[in-house]
């Protein structure tokens, strides 16, 4: 097996007949019941420079010249709110087909991802797999496994509507005066709070030393707004507003309209001096009304959690939310990891 780095830009159409002909082939493993995945979605995402991250694409290609698995190696760009916290970090994901993924592969795509990692200049390689026999081969080379998260699913036509009604009605109750809002962009007035209030929820969710602390700054979050947009993707988040105007919580979904059979559960989080009144489930609830009015065509809700994560792994769970597949985020020193490959 041979590793090669390319750009997508530089693709023939056979390369990209290649490429989406393996990433099917992997998917209808990893997500068997699920539409293929939408190439023009993914070709889109490839060809399109992330704001935050520089991205080297890789593809792995057998003895007979066909690709077999395929991903990137991504680092933070300097000009990235989280520059400081992440630039000694190179983080990659590992997609190999399975009937390929044998110790001697591995073996070698990790002195592939190794090397890359010295070249940009990183000290650490953070890599991602939802393959149980790729985590197993990992596991035993002694690495750090700093998460271990799961990927939970909502059936949309399973959800028991008259628990989402009643969220709504407690929560409008127990939290008399706030009011729910919505939007795809931040509205200028609320920019700022908006900003501190992610931040705050985001690095008070167990991330089990996944990533540095996150920082989200007005620049970034529009940037964020400007990317999502030009990819087709619609970016909804609701917050709750206290009677005094301060934003309490928050929660947030993504859809893809290429993906028509799947919404993306963000983030959701409540201040702490705001919790006790069902702000959660409320947030929670009124969001799943909306998604589901929003995208009837949708089948299922995605939601990634760490297994740390139980108050949040409880809600999804009375929600409804099952384990759909495992994910594993697994940390190398890359000079340790460039003498034992």
């Amino acid at each position: 097996m041979q590793f090669v780095e390319f750009k997508p830009s530089e693709l023939t159409e056979e390369d990209w007949k290649k490429y989406f002909d393996s990433r099917d082939r992997v998917y209808s493993q990893l997500a068997p019941d699920d539409p293929s995945p939408s190439h023009k979605r993914r070709r889109s995402y490839m060809l399109s420079p992330h704001p935050d991250y520089e991205l080297s694409w890789w593809r792995a290609d057998s003895d007979s010249g066909e690709v077999v698995g395929m991903g990137g190696v991504w680092w933070a760009r300097e000009s990235a709110p989280n520059y400081e916290g992440e630039k000694e970090t190179a983080y990659a994901d590992l997609i190999l087909e399975e009937e390929f993924t044998t110790k001697e592969t591995q073996t070698e795509f990790l002195g592939y991802l190794a090397r890359k990692a010295e070249q940009i200049g990183k000290q650490k390689l953070v890599v991602e797999t939802r393959a149980e026999h790729q985590y197993s081969f990992f596991a035993s080379l002694g690495c750090g496994i700093v998460s271990s998260r799961v990927i939970n699913r909502l059936v949309l036509s399973e959800v028991d509507l008259q628990m989402v009604a009643r969220w709504r009605e407690e929560g409008q109750k127990k939290a008399s005066g706030v009011r729910i809002e919505i939007f795809s962009s931040v509205p200028d007035q609320e920019l700022e709070e908006y900003c501190k209030l992610y931040t705050e929820m985001w690095n008070q969710a167990p991330l089990e030393d996944v990533a540095p602390e996150m920082i989200v700054t007005p620049e970034s979050r529009r940037k964020m707004e400007k990317y999502f947009q030009s990819q087709g993707e619609v970016w909804s988040t609701m917050i709750s507003k206290e009677p005094d105007g301060v934003i309490s919580g928050l929660t947030e979904i993504w859809y893809q309209p290429e993906a028509w059979h799947l919404i993306e559960q963000g983030l959701t989080g409540v201040r702490d001096q705001y919790r006790g009144r069902g702000l959660g489930k409320w947030l929670k609830a009124e969001m799943l009304t909306y998604a589901m009015m929003k995208y009837p065509r949708a089948r299922v809700i995605e939601a990634g959690n760490a297994n740390a994560n139980a108050p949040m792994l409880s809600i999804n769970q009375r929600m409804g939310f099952k384990v759909h597949r495992k994910m594993w985020i697994l940390s190398f020193d890359v000079a340790d990891l460039l003498t034992s490959v």
